[in-house]
């Protein structure tokens, strides 16, 4: 028989045996990123009315499915975006301490603006805390 012949049983052999007992590989990439302590968070909630009611009919009235956040740095760049149920009346975005805007809209389910945009200024983040900033979408305020 050949060296070549005899390489390709054995190891045709290896792979039947690895198969039998079960072998497989799994790596482990080790632990995630460490977080960074100088960069420490806050939050802010974002609580909503519609037409000055928190009742889930006040959302479908208005045609709306969600509410859209769009959080924005201090030279007026999106750095977030994220969307909650409307009839949930609340959302809470995690930020690093800083100054910020946003642009809050009522949107139906295929994301269509059916509000006109509230937006709210002076947004502090400071570490460790939760800003609580209410709004109301007026019933003016329907597209």
């Amino acid at each position: 028989m050949s060296s070549n012949k005899v390489y390709a049983v054995l190891a045709g052999c290896a792979l039947a045996v690895a198969g039998l007992s079960g072998c497989f590989i799994t790596t482990d990439t080790g632990p995630g990123p460490t977080p960074n302590p100088a960069v420490r968070t806050g939050s802010v909630t974002v609580a909503w009315t519609v037409a000055g009611s928190h009742s889930p009919p006040s959302c479908s009235q208005f045609g709306a499915y969600d509410l859209e956040l769009v959080i924005m740095d201090r030279f007026r760049r999106p750095i977030m975006k994220t969307n909650a149920p409307c009839s949930d009346f609340a959302v809470t975005a995690d930020l690093p301490a800083g100054n910020y805007t946003a642009q809050v809209t009522l949107v139906d389910s295929s994301s269509r603006e059916v509000s006109t945009s509230l937006t709210l200024q002076d947004i502090r983040i400071t570490p460790d805390t939760n800003l609580t900033v209410d709004v109301d979408f007026p019933s003016t305020s329907r597209l």
